[in-house]
């Protein structure tokens, strides 16, 4: 039977409560869910005794269990009432972080969990309701052993999603509220239940925003354009930005062809950078309209992310969306100015900056790139790699040879700076002329003998000696001086063919010629003659 007791104070455990001057204990475990313990002092409540030991004057007293009876009466009630699906009455008593509990009469609760209180994705329960509201949810479980009752506020309307591309097309515009913002767009709620993805590239013509704070705040109203609708997956992607002014529709009448403006630089890429000049219009400098001679590999030997410059608009392709922009013509081409810059015969000083198998190509003061063709190295060419004789970096004094604007070609020579030793080779060393020389160097097939100072001569091992020569060393070393024949001058291709073999014949029929002179001046040659002069002295002889 109830009884009234008085909680009086807070003991450990629990309260002292007073029933009509007998003092009882009333454990913390048997008040009332949701009453305040210091609100609780000095109330009176039905109570009922749990305990009761007289010896003891011990009096044990639950003020729970009164209410536990009467919540299972209206469980019970419930139960056989109400059936799954139906509609049901309550007031929302407290709320949790998974959803919110509806007191549904004498303290039975069912709880609407937070994926049930609204088709909107929420993070907090109080963005649907507030302790002490009434509402009117929908049955959707109720478990009779465990006495629980699951409830849900959303399934008092239809899924939005079963209808939505009856409300929603493709390219038409409506209304909406930024609910959510992330890194990568902006989630735009069109009604309950129904929210699109403005992705970031999605809301703003502009190719360099960061995050979509800097176009929309989170519950701004906005204006959006349906891109696409799936259904099944529940999803729909929005634009923000084809709402709004595209500013290509005005680029042909705010820019021309020839326009230097300023920009910043967005993007690089390893064929150039993307220029924006006004908010929603890039343009691209490719790599080779950076620099008028420097050959750019990468954008970011010569320009810096977010860097301001100044461009000239080279093309505008309004079709397309296409800006052609140069940052080296904002300058004058010193290919334009070269033959003022340079004159055939001039001495220039240079940096080697790259070797290839032809030459190497050497930086002037102006910028402009000369090639040192392998051929110019030397008179003798005897240069084969350009590696060998110039490395990168080298600074090297050169002539100017040859200027060619048109194909920007200047050529360039180190021979050039000394008198070719070949002008009076032709006249000095004349075909069949001989002559003597220092043999230099022993080859397979052959000698090379210095004819003067820088000019050397091949003779071919089979110009060496009259009689077969294995190797050029059976029959003379390096150091040698030896006699020598031209045997031809090839003055295109600075050669020069000598021979010691017919120098040496020629020698001994020259000797034999003046053999032959001095025989017929008092010398004879002949057996007849020598018998003759025999004859006479033996005569002579005798006659003495």
């Amino acid at each position: 039977t109830p009884i009234e007791a008085t909680v009086t104070e807070r003991i450990k455990g629990g309260y002292n409560v007073d029933i009509k001057g007998v003092r009882a204990f009333l454990p913390q475990s048997q008040l009332s869910h949701g009453k305040n313990a210091k609100e609780s002092i000095g109330k009176t409540f039905p109570m009922l005794v749990t305990e009761f030991d007289r010896r003891r004057k011990n009096v044990v007293v639950s003020e729970r269990a009164i209410l536990d009876k009467v919540r299972d009466k209206r469980k019970n009630e419930i139960f056989e009432k109400y059936n799954v699906d139906d509609m049901i009455k309550g007031t929302v008593s407290r709320i949790v972080e998974y959803g919110a509990f509806v007191d549904l009469g004498d303290g039975v609760e069912g709880l609407i969990h937070r994926n049930d209180l609204s088709w909107s994705v929420i993070s907090n329960p109080r963005e649907v309701v507030q302790p002490g509201e009434t509402v009117e949810a929908r049955i959707l479980k109720m478990d009779v052993e465990k006495g629980k009752i699951s409830l849900g506020l959303k399934q008092k309307k239809d899924n939005p999603w079963e209808t939505v591309d009856g409300r929603y097309q493709v390219g038409k515009k409506y209304h909406g509220r930024v609910k959510n913002l992330m890194d990568f767009g902006a989630f735009v709620e069109l009604e309950e239940g129904i929210e699109g993805l403005v992705h970031i590239s999605d809301l703003s013509w502009a190719r360099n925003i960061k995050h979509p704070s800097e176009v929309v705040a989170s519950g701004a109203e906005i204006d959006i354009v349906v891109k696409e609708i799936d259904k099944e997956k529940k999803r729909i992607s929005l634009s923000y930005k084809e709402v709004l002014p595209h500013p290509w529709d005005e680029v042909t009448s705010k820019y021309k062809i020839g326009d230097v403006v300023t920009g910043k630089v967005n993007n690089m890429t390893d064929f150039g950078a993307f220029i924006e000049i006004q908010q929603g219009i890039e343009g691209l400098l490719h790599v080779s309209d950076m620099d008028w001679v420097k050959k750019i590999n990468h954008p970011k030997e010569v320009l810096e992310k977010g860097q301001e410059v100044k461009v000239k608009i080279l093309n505008i392709d309004s079709a397309n969306h296409r800006l052609s922009l140069g940052l080296k013509q904002t300058t004058t081409d010193p290919w334009e100015t070269v033959e003022n810059t340079y004159k055939v015969g001039d001495q220039v000083t240079g940096v080697v900056k790259n070797i290839v198998n032809y030459g190497a190509f050497v930086q002037l003061e102006s910028g402009l790139e000369g090639l040192l063709h392998v051929s110019e190295f030397s008179w003798q060419n005897e240069v084969e790699n350009p590696a060998e004789a110039l490395k990168v970096g080298d600074q090297v004094t050169v002539m100017v040879y040859e200027i060619d604007r048109n194909k920007q070609k200047i050529g360039l020579s180190l021979r050039r700076l000394q008198d070719d030793p070949w002008r009076d080779v032709e006249r000095k060393f004349g075909k069949d002329s001989v002559h003597q020389g220092k043999i230099t160097n022993l080859l397979e097939n052959g000698v090379e003998v210095e004819v003067t100072e820088g000019i050397t001569g091949f003779v071919h091992i089979s110009q060496l000696a009259a009689q077969r020569v294995n190797t050029p060393s059976e029959v003379v070393k390096a150091g040698d001086v030896v006699t020598y024949k031209v045997l031809e001058l090839d003055r295109k291709n600075r050669r020069l063919k000598l021979s010691i073999k017919e120098a040496s014949m020629d020698s001994d029929t020259k000797e034999l010629k003046k053999y032959q002179a001095e025989s017929e001046t008092g010398f004879s040659d002949t057996i007849g003659d020598l018998l003759k002069e025999q004859l006479e002295s033996f005569k002579k002889n005798l006659d003495k």
